[in-house]
């Protein structure tokens, strides 16, 4: 396996220093944040986004180019909430235009969000529709893939898997989120063992019991919440996952997830922190590629 890294939650680092960054800890990929253009520019922190200027996106593929870390991703944050009916046109135009600027950048593929189904529609038939409208969005790019993350409020890893073997489109496939899928209660191990062609890239982050009002009961539903913790010390069984993946032969990347700072006592644990011990915490299992 190898080590990469989400943008997602670091310091507004240029790209030269991301890639800086990723060297000195030995990661050899990073996922960029590809954001909604504000007049043009990246916004919410974002390092590209579709409207940005030719030479602002060959100056990050440059920075990128020969130094042994690689764009493996785009994430790209296509509009998400429930429509009355999704515009599967405008969602596969977002697509192609995404897949060009990964193209132009030199990045191997796109994290893409998933839009919610219109009420009445099952999320079996969505997703197989978002599929096609995918497909049709990648067509003029050959070299670049897609991959749907597992999240929270949205698809399941399960739901994801199955219609990805179903399709078959050996360009889109599934970015395995453990920590969603203990949240969504899933057994993310059976779904290694079925699915495991269908996994193109791996994100990794913790999560922690909260004890804020833990077991509330409000007359039907007794309340557990769950927070985000630093890596290895929260309740996703890290191990387990890393060798069901290594047992299946997963080859791609393990990403750092560190979406946003996580309080310890009285220290503020941010992504600059997190980025030298996930990076050992991996590497101690012994399945990252020397």
């Amino acid at each position: 396996m190898k080590l990469g890294f989400w943008t997602l939650g670091m310091p507004a680092w240029s790209a030269k220093e991301i890639v800086e960054q990723a060297k000195a800890h030995g990661y050899t990929g990073v996922d960029l944040r590809c954001t909604r253009p504000d007049n043009g520019r990246p916004g919410g922190g974002g390092i590209l986004c579709i409207e940005s200027p030719d030479d602002e996106v060959l100056e990050t593929r440059q920075a990128f180019e020969g130094s042994g870390v690689e764009i493996t991703s785009l994430l790209c944050y296509l509009p998400g909430n429930r429509p009355a009916a999704p515009d599967w046109s405008a969602y596969t135009d977002d697509v192609a235009a995404h897949a060009s600027l990964a193209a132009r950048v030199g990045a191997a593929g796109l994290r893409l969000g998933v839009p919610r189904p219109a009420e009445g529609v099952s999320w079996t038939q969505h997703l197989e529709a978002l599929w096609q409208a995918t497909q049709d969005g990648l067509k003029r790019e050959a070299g670049v893939g897609a991959v749907f993350e597992n999240h929270t409020g949205g698809p399941s890893a399960a739901q994801l898997l199955v219609v990805a073997e179903r399709i078959g489109d050996e360009r889109i496939g599934v970015e395995l989120s453990p920590d969603h899928s203990f949240v969504m209660q899933e057994d993310t191990l059976p779904l290694i063992e079925r699915h495991a062609p269908w996994i193109h890239h791996v994100c990794f982050a913790d999560r922690q019991v909260s004890e804020e009002d833990l077991g509330a009961f409000d007359g039907r539903f007794y309340q557990v919440r769950f927070e985000s913790c630093v890596i290895g010390e929260g309740l996703v069984p890290a191990e387990k996952i890393f060798r069901a993946l290594e047992g299946q032969g997963y080859s791609g990347y393990v990403a750092l997830k560190w979406e946003r700072p996580v309080t310890v006592g009285e220290t503020v644990v941010t992504g600059e922190h997190v980025l030298p011990t996930f990076a050992k915490f991996m590497r101690d299992f012994g399945v990252i590629d020397a």
